[in-house]
């Protein structure tokens, strides 16, 4: 586990390589997922935030993965 995932996800750091989140749907749920460098080790972290609590708020998936995409755009915007 990345030492670094809150600090991360709480606020704008700076970053120098990062993966776009993307969705992830699998049995046991929908997952977002996404890489980020580590400033101090340079290794890559993968940051996963389970979703699957989203599609019963909606009526239909589309909804619920449209809410999704909205997330994944924050998220990619995040890191310059």
């Amino acid at each position: 586990m990345c030492l670094i995932q809150t600090s991360l996800l709480n606020q704008k750091a700076l970053v120098f390589n990062y993966m776009p989140a993307k969705l992830c749907k699998n049995k046991s749920g929908w997952i977002i997922e996404f890489y980020v460098e580590n400033p101090i080790t340079y290794e890559m972290c993968r940051i996963r935030k389970r979703v699957h609590f989203i599609k019963k708020r909606y009526e239909s998936a589309r909804d619920a993965e449209s809410h999704c995409q909205k997330i994944i755009f924050d998220i990619n915007t995040m890191f310059p």
